[in-house]
């Protein structure tokens, strides 16, 4: 079943409920940069997710750690 980004309203990382910020969840080729913006290495073939939560911290990590996906209801 696909997964409608954003309907992602909870995550459950490394055991922990985190509230996830509405239209902020996204999945991205983890990349590090430097100061211009420009890519200090070659692709990695990692995929990583980044996100709010409802507090306006900002997470980003491994996609694999997230063990479970709470969907909101949308009208």
């Amino acid at each position: 079943m696909p997964i409608e980004l954003h309907r992602i309203s909870r995550v459950v990382i490394h055991s922990e409920w985190i509230t996830v910020e509405r239209n902020t969840f996204s999945i991205e080729p983890f990349t590090m940069v430097d100061e211009q913006g420009n890519a200090t290495h070659p692709d990695l073939g990692m995929w990583m997710y980044h996100f709010f939560n409802d507090t306006g911290d900002e997470y980003y990590g491994p996609i694999t750690e997230i063990e479970l996906y709470k969907m909101a209801q949308v009208s």
